[in-house]
C-alpha cells in the first residue's frame, strides 16, 4: 500500500491523525508533536476531535516537525487555513494555490529527476527528441559491447548510415565520444521538462516503438500491460502517487546498476 502524503489530504487534521498513528509505536510522540507544534497534548486533542483550530504558527511548526519540504508546508498551511476561512472567495483563493501545489506534485518533472541539468541547446533538443533512435544510440553506447557503430546498427535494426550520423549528431552535442574507433557515453543526464512541447513528441516516439516490440517480438521477460479502471478521485490520487514513487524508486536502481543492457519504461496514469 503506498504511503500517504499531505497532498493526499482535505483536511489537515486527517493528516495530523495520520502522523500520530504512523508514530504510534514512539513513545510520546503525541507530546513531543504538541511541544514542537506549539501548544500542550490536551490543547492538541482537542483540535482532533473539535472545532477548535490551530494557528498558523503552530502549523508551520508542526511542519518542521515533520521535516516536510517547502511545498509540502505550504500545501499544509493551505489545509488550515481552509479550514479556518469563512468566505467562500477566500476559500477558492487557497484551494486554488493547493491545486496549483498538487500539480507541482504530480508531475514527474517536479517529483523525480528534476534536479538534472539540460545540457542541450534549444535546436540540439529538438533534433535529440526528433526520433527514438537518439536516445536509444545514446544509452547503447554506455554499453561497452555497443561501441562500434555495427553492433549498434545490429542490435536496433538501422540503416548503418543512419546510426553514423546519429553518432556524429550525439558527439558534437557533447553527449558521447569517439577514440579509437569506439564510441563511449559521456553523459545519461538529458532531462525534459513535462511542459515542454517535445513531450509529446517523445513519448509518442517509444510507446509507437513499444507497440511494434510488443507485436513483433514478444520476449519473455518483458512487460507490457494496459488496463481502464473506474475508481474513487481520491484513490486515483493514491494511484498517481504509486507509481511516481516506483519511478523514483526506479532511478535510484538505475542509477546504482551497471550498465549491461538497455530497457525501455513507459507510463501513462491519467484521467479520460
Amino acid at each position: 500500500m503506498v504511503k500517504k502524503n499531505v497532498y493526499s489530504f482535505v483536511d489537515y487534521k486527517e493528516f495530523i491523525s495520520l502522523k500520530i498513528a504512523e508514530n504510534s509505536r514512539m513513545r510520546g510522540y503525541k507530546t513531543k508533536l504538541a511541544e514542537a507544534a506549539g501548544c500542550n497534548p490536551t490543547y492538541l486533542s482537542q483540535v482532533l476531535g473539535s472545532h477548535i483550530h490551530w494557528t498558523p504558527d503552530q502549523a508551520a511548526n508542526a511542519a518542521v516537525f515533520w521535516e516536510l519540504d517547502a511545498n509540502e508546508t505550504e500545501y499544509f498551511i493551505c489545509l488550515l487555513n481552509r479550514a479556518r476561512a469563512g468566505t467562500k472567495p477566500l476559500i477558492g483563493v487557497i484551494e486554488s494555490r493547493m491545486q496549483q501545489l498538487q500539480a507541482i506534485h504530480d508531475s514527474v518533472a517536479g517529483s523525480v529527476g528534476g534536479d538534472s541539468k539540460e545540457p542541450l541547446s534549444e535546436t540540439d533538443r529538438t533534433l535529440y527528441y526528433s526520433a527514438w533512435y537518439y536516445s536509444a544510440i545514446h544509452i547503447l553506447t554506455s554499453i561497452r559491447r555497443f561501441s562500434k557503430e555495427i553492433a549498434i546498427a545490429k542490435h536496433l535494426s538501422l540503416d548503418p548510415n543512419v546510426v553514423s550520423r546519429t553518432l556524429n549528431d550525439l558527439a558534437r552535442m557533447g553527449l558521447i565520444k569517439n577514440k579509437g574507433g569506439s564510441w563511449s557515453n559521456t553523459t545519461q543526464k538529458i532531462h525534459l521538462p513535462m511542459e515542454s512541447p517535445l513531450c509529446s513528441t517523445h513519448f509518442a516516439n517509444w510507446r509507437q516503438k513499444a507497440t511494434s516490440v510488443q507485436q513483433e517480438n514478444f520476449q519473455k521477460g518483458n512487460l507490457h500491460y494496459n488496463a481502464v479502471h473506474s475508481l474513487s478521485k481520491s484513490d486515483l490520487k493514491l494511484l498517481r502517487d504509486l507509481f511516481l514513487e516506483t519511478i523514483s524508486n526506479s532511478r535510484s536502481i538505475v542509477d546504482a546498476s551497471p550498465e549491461e543492457t538497455m530497457a525501455i519504461v513507459c507510463l501513462d496514469v491519467f484521467e479520460f
